[in-house]
């Protein structure tokens, strides 16, 4: 009895996310522009690794 209830609880939930249209979503702005969105000082950090995953040098700049 609890799987019947769980399964019809999913399936309530799976078709009440399936119903959206994404075409109303179109004419939305402003637009992601990435060229202007990255101009400008950006700083970057992570690890950078070998194919051993050993982890290599860099220079911060």
């Amino acid at each position: 009895m609890k799987r019947l209830l769980l399964f019809a609880i999913l399936v309530v939930a799976m078709t009440g996310c399936s119903t959206k249209d994404v075409g109303q979503y179109a004419g939305n702005r402003p637009q992601l522009d990435l060229y202007s969105y990255f101009q400008g000082a950006t700083k970057s950090w992570g690890i950078v690794q070998d194919r051993e995953r050993g982890v290599m040098p860099c220079s911060e700049q």
